[in-house]
């Protein structure tokens, strides 16, 4: 297979930790992709028969409440563990940011990420990469760093082509590299609890009308011009479509409140006492209850990655508001970029323009392609093959 080296085992390992595999990923945060990945992974790593004991070390306080009870999290498990798996997610990648804020995710990068990667390399011990998005990266030594772990990898899988481009042109070989999906998307409907179902339905109780669009608040509530442009849009939609309610919610715990900012407060009180009864405000304090939100709405207006991923898993349609260059190379690959909307002056009618556009009945859904769809899946298939060949005792 592609890709593909022989996995040998590691030696000199203490006793009783030989058994433990070690998911790693971008799990400290609240951010709602990074902790659904976690999930999704974790219940692949659990179904394979041969996998002992699980250890997520890298889950934050907030990650921790909603992995298996048996899963270990602290970080002295990681030690003599079999192997080390990093599950998806694009923190092989920099942010669109500042000079000063480049150097300051370097160097959280090194010591979230690359250090446990390196460690493991280091102790000859199996590891792999699977369904991850690269790039840029701009500082070369941490370029060299990241190919050397690449390379020692037995199994590396990105999860779009700008991915392997990036490390090819870094100077890893393009034979050791596959190309497979986002991982969200070969999420299975079982894998959603009941109760997040359930809960979902309960919410949208408060809201009486028979159209439902959401409206993620994150990223823009920080961009006073972008915030009032997004407010605009939507309000002229409302006063356009009588029909529609709103939901608006945020990804994440923010200090017990929907918003935190000065700016959103301002922009988002007066949203909702000119809508009254056709909005409501959700904080979604699980990755569950907002997967299954995105299931129970028509459209969703979103800032973040996998927001409009799960979005489009579930047929809702979706309108991509890219504050990162992760999220215009997920809508190239399902072949639909055009959702993805810029904020600013240059654009200023253009969203109210896609609402008009995709938020009406008449807008069939859209349907993933078949081979992205099984592109996704495939992280799964290769997780399953890394436990099978590790060497358990």
């Amino acid at each position: 297979m592609e890709g593909r080296a022989s996995i040998t085992a590691a030696s000199h390992k203490p006793p009783g930790s030989a058994d433990r595999l070690v998911l790693h990923g971008s799990f400290m945060s609240q951010n709602y992709g990074d902790v659904l990945l976690m999930l999704i992974y974790e219940r692949w790593v659990r179904e394979n028969a041969r996998t002992g004991s699980v250890v997520v070390a890298s889950a934050g306080t907030y990650s921790r409440k909603f992995l298996n009870p048996d899963t270990l999290t602290h970080g002295r498990a990681v030690f003599g563990a079999r192997g080390l798996l990093y599950a998806g997610g694009g923190y092989f990648g920099e942010p669109q940011t500042t000079r000063l804020k480049e150097r300051h995710w370097r160097l959280r990068f090194l010591k979230r990420h690359l250090w446990i990667g390196e460690w493991f390399k280091c102790r000859g011990t199996p590891v792999a990469i699977i369904g991850v998005g690269v790039g840029p990266l701009r500082n070369r030594l941490l370029r060299n760093r990241v190919v050397g772990l690449f390379d020692h990898a037995t199994l590396v899988a990105v999860r779009d082509i700008e991915s392997k481009a990036f490390l090819t042109d870094y100077g890893l070989s393009p034979e050791k590299v596959m190309v497979t999906a986002d991982a969200a998307l070969g999420m299975t409907r079982d894998a959603i609890p009941t109760q997040a179902l359930i809960e979902a339905d309960q919410v949208l109780t408060r809201l009486h009308t028979p159209r439902r669009i959401g409206v993620h608040l994150d990223r823009v509530g920080s961009d006073s011009a972008m915030w009032e442009q997004l407010v605009r849009a939507v309000r002229q939609y409302a006063r356009e479509r009588e029909d529609t309610g709103f939901v608006f919610f945020t990804d994440r715990l923010v200090d017990q409140t929907l918003v935190n900012t000065s700016t959103t407060n301002h922009w988002f009180g007066r949203l909702s006492q000119e809508l009254q009864h056709r909005c409501i405000t959700v904080q979604c304090g699980s990755p569950w209850l907002l997967t299954a939100l995105l299931g129970r709405i028509d459209g969703v207006i979103t800032t973040k990655l996998h927001v409009g991923i799960v979005a489009l898993w579930w047929g809702t349609q979706v309108i991509s508001i890219p504050f990162h260059h992760k999220i215009p190379r997920f809508y190239r690959q399902i072949g639909h970029p055009q959702r993805c909307i810029q904020l600013g002056e240059p654009a200023r009618h253009q969203l109210l323009e896609a609402m008009r556009t995709y938020f009406t009945e008449s807008v069939p859904v859209l349907s993933l392609n078949d081979k992205v769809v099984q592109a996704a899946q495939r992280n799964r298939m290769l997780v399953h093959s890394f436990l099978d060949d590790l060497q358990w005792l």
